[in-house]
């Protein structure tokens, strides 16, 4: 198959930060699969930071596509927000030469799913979606998101989401419990959990 991944924040062990896309994109690959990423570069190497506009690179066999968008735990809520709005945005409009056979958008955040929708249809391909923390249910637990306007787009965008997607992946249980609640159907829920890749733990 040709998969179009979307990760926003794609990452891989050369850094400090989870790389559950990054061994999926492996695996698939190593299956046969064409894998097309498309993230920002927030949590790339070094190497791969600092250039301007949208440019193509491959990084252990993964076909990258690399849209600029800086990101750190350090921004404001308000930023972290508009960065989250401005790459979805940049990633809806991008035009992925040839055809896919399915689109795969991983959050967080949840605004991902904004150009898993827009390249779903543009492709005419399946959408799988994978809920990697409970948005936008975690940050109001947290008082992070207070706003009822707010409250009330994030919770439409979460129901679009789960009603767009052919498959939902939830990391545990209990996330694919909230996933129901927010509106997926229970019969299109799998739930795969993190893992570690043994090998790096040889001696």
């Amino acid at each position: 198959m040709r998969i179009l991944y979307l990760h926003q924040y794609f990452a891989t062990p050369a850094v400090a930060a989870g790389t559950r896309s990054y061994e999926f994109c492996r695996r698939l690959i190593g299956s046969g699969h064409d894998v097309t990423m498309v993230t920002s570069d927030a949590f790339l190497p070094a190497e791969f930071k600092g250039r301007n506009g949208k440019w193509d690179t491959v990084i252990d066999g993964i076909k990258v596509i690399v849209i600029p968008q800086p990101y750190s735990n350090q921004m404001s809520f308000a930023k972290r927000i508009e960065a989250f709005l401005f790459f979805a945005f940049k990633a809806s409009l991008l035009s992925i030469r040839g055809k896919v056979d399915v689109v795969f958008a991983t959050s967080t955040p949840l605004t991902i799913a904004i150009p898993g929708i827009i390249q779903k249809y543009r492709k005419s391909a399946p959408l799988v979606f994978e809920v990697r923390d409970l948005w936008p249910e975690m940050p109001i637990a947290m008082g992070a998101l207070r706003n009822p306007m707010a409250r009330f787009l994030a919770r439409s965008l979460e129901w679009i989401a789960y009603q767009s997607a052919q498959q939902i992946v939830a990391l545990s249980p209990g996330m694919a419990e909230g996933v129901v609640r927010g509106g997926g159907k229970r019969a299109k829920v799998s739930v795969i959990p993190n893992a570690c890749d043994l090998d790096l733990f040889q001696i």
